[in-house]
């Protein structure tokens, strides 16, 4: 039976971790944006770390459109999880975008 925690019934410890480790994996940037949030801004170099963590979204999405057009499946932990991670981030893109990009720091609504 091919089912796993993230289709299915199974409970394979290696597919238990790998569901918490989407789950970790989905929430791990919110101390980051909290302490963004809290201090105001952000310096140049960071903001461009933290959008280069982000942008791998794109790539990773793609990967799923990919996966589902030509294996017609689904890893529903994995679309839930990087949708999480996806819209916590877009906030910080739409502020990164009007900022940075300009050649102004980064700062954040408190």
């Amino acid at each position: 039976d091919q089912r796993r925690v993230h289709g299915g019934s199974s409970f394979d410890l290696f597919e238990i971790l790998w569901s918490f480790s989407e789950f970790c994996e989905a929430v791990a940037i919110l101390p980051q944006l909290f302490l963004l949030q809290r201090t105001g801004g952000a310096e140049t170099l960071t903001s461009h770390y933290l959008f280069a963590l982000g942008f791998y979204r794109v790539f990773y999405i793609l990967n799923w459109i990919y996966r589902f057009s030509t294996e017609h499946t689904t890893h529903w932990i994995a679309w839930n999880s990087g949708l999480v991670q996806t819209l916590l981030y877009v906030d910080f893109f739409y502020h990164y975008l009007t900022k940075v990009i300009y050649g102004k720091k980064l700062t954040l609504p408190s």
